[in-house]
């Protein structure tokens, strides 16, 4: 799965990514729950 951050053409990313930045643990509900571990990539 990869998500985009996007603050709608906002220069700053929105809340979430900062709070995935400090805690990368996250559950994901597509259909039935998922427990995931995101890794940021820069570039």
């Amino acid at each position: 799965m990869t998500a985009m951050p996007s603050a709608g053409g906002h220069p700053s990313h929105p809340a979430w990514y900062h709070n995935i930045s400090a805690n990368p643990a996250v559950t994901v509900e597509i259909g039935t729950e998922s427990s995931l571990r995101c890794h940021i990539f820069a570039g």
